[in-house]
């Protein structure tokens, strides 16, 4: 099979055409050649994909699941552990911790095994722990056991899915497939959280029947994806036979991903922003509850609706503007440029406190409507240049990753999010005793516009 790397790719081989032919025959319908560029490609072209349409639809099933799954452990652990903040922090530090120890392991499972199976495994095995968690769901220390089984065996889940988008789509569609997965993400997000608490809450239904619907829910996303195409299943052949020469085997392989990111400063850049971006989201979300106490002065449930309707609509036109120009985007300036807006938007969010006190002086307004009439725009140009940060860059590391390289790759920037992650996590929570919301918010935001310039700067 001919390889892939930054430049154009090579014409594809005979062993790939038949292996289309093959898998065109077992799906029941004509597969589109995964090698013939296409440029312009909208959501349009990309949705007429079979292939691609399935490993959407269990994205779309599966993160859904996942997340009201996670609310649902979150609420029966505060409720086994007297809302202890500690008991649910373990329960993040389940999930998380093994992504860091090990993402490079999963990343070679990935690159070794087939992509199909590996997806399909890692649906049943976290419907399997729901079914652990009904069984278990009165032992806090079962609960964390599971959970941190499931988060070992499913490491390979994300770099897998990852590695496979580009298997199934043209390299001119790239752009839209990205696009589409990252609105199905973060809408997974929303419509997890919101049905979570309503499903929980209504007594026909509750915490039990709750994981049990998410059990099910994984088990039609392993379903969807039995009729992918052949070259999904690929294998790369293992040339040792012992236990010591395949351990070996795979270090070599882990250093060898090592080199080619850092020979690569394209791909390192879009793996670093793709690492930050998640975080600065997530200390937002941190934050989020006090900054709207604190600025707009109303409830937390019906202030965070104004910081969140504006930033899904931003996402929803960035997205838009992906999909009508994003063949016409310079993707990593594209990226950089929207890493550093979103360190701006996060400085101005630092400065609505002051100017908001400000224009009360002078105005007579209400202090939510002087804050909103700031914050939702801000928060609006937040959720833009987030869509044009994500699509473009990880369809530069798709793009630049041989397909050799693609599981480990994918398992690095997984790793990275986590590292990235945590610490700022932990440092807002101490900061907060030290320092007001405004000025954590400001610190961020230097960090990230910092953070832009840099990688402006590393691509020149």
């Amino acid at each position: 099979m001919s390889e892939e790397s930054g430049g154009p790719r090579a014409e594809p081989s005979e062993i790939t055409r038949r292996l289309d032919l093959v898998s065109s025959r077992l799906s029941g319908h004509a597969v589109e050649s995964t090698l013939e560029a296409k440029a312009g490609s909208g959501f349009r072209q990309v949705l007429r994909n079979s292939a691609f349409v399935r490993l959407w639809m269990a994205q779309a099933s599966s993160q859904t699941a996942q997340n009201v799954i996670w609310w649902a452990l979150f609420i029966q652990i505060a409720h086994l552990t007297n809302s202890s903040p500690a008991g649910i922090g373990i329960a993040i530090l389940m999930v998380q911790v093994p992504t860091i120890l090990f993402a490079g392991l999963s990343g070679v499972l990935v690159d070794r095994f087939s992509k199909q199976a590996i997806l399909i495994v890692s649906n049943l095995v976290r419907a399997g722990g729901c079914v652990g968690y009904v069984a278990f769901q009165d032992h806090t220390t079962a609960l964390y056991a599971i959970t941190l089984a499931v988060a070992v065996i499913n490491q390979p889940f994300q770099p897998a899915e990852s590695a496979t988008i580009p298997v199934v789509v043209r390299p001119g569609e790239l752009l839209s497939a990205n696009a589409l997965f990252q609105i199905t993400f973060l809408c997974s997000q929303v419509l997890g959280y919101t049905l979570a608490p309503v499903m929980v809450a209504l007594p026909f239904i509750g915490i039990t029947r709750t994981w049990i619907i998410g059990g099910a829910f994984l088990v039609f996303a392993a379903l969807v994806l039995i009729p992918l195409p052949a070259i999904t299943r690929e294998r790369r052949h293992v040339t040792t036979a012992t236990a010591r020469g395949a351990a070996l085997q795979m270090l070599v392989e882990l250093v060898e991903v090592a080199r080619v990111v850092a020979r690569d400063k394209h791909l390192t850049v879009a793996l670093l922003q793709l690492s930050l971006a998640p975080a600065v989201l997530l200390v937002l979300s941190e934050l989020g509850p006090k900054f709207v106490q604190q600025v707009l002065g109303v409830g937390q449930a019906n202030a965070m609706i104004i910081l969140v309707a504006p930033a899904g609509a931003g996402l929803g036109l960035g997205l838009l503007l992906i999909d009508r120009l994003g063949h016409l985007m310079p993707k990593g300036r594209v990226a950089s440029a929207a890493l550093l807006t979103i360190g701006l938007a996060v400085g101005a969010l630092a400065f609505v406190p002051s100017v908001t006190a400000a224009l009360l002086s002078n105005l007579h307004a209400g202090r939510t409507l002087v804050a909103s009439c700031m914050t939702v725009p801000i928060s609006f140009v937040l959720g833009i240049a987030t869509a044009l940060l994500n699509a473009p860059a990880q369809t530069i590391v798709q793009e630049r990753a041989d397909i050799n390289l693609r599981g480990r790759v994918f398992a690095v920037q997984q790793a990275l999010a986590a590292c990235v992650t945590i610490p700022p996590l932990i440092l807002v929570a101490a900061a907060g005793q030290l320092f007001t919301t405004p000025q954590i918010l400001g610190i961020v935001s230097a960090v990230v516009i910092l953070a832009g310039l840099a990688s402006r700067w590393a691509l020149v």
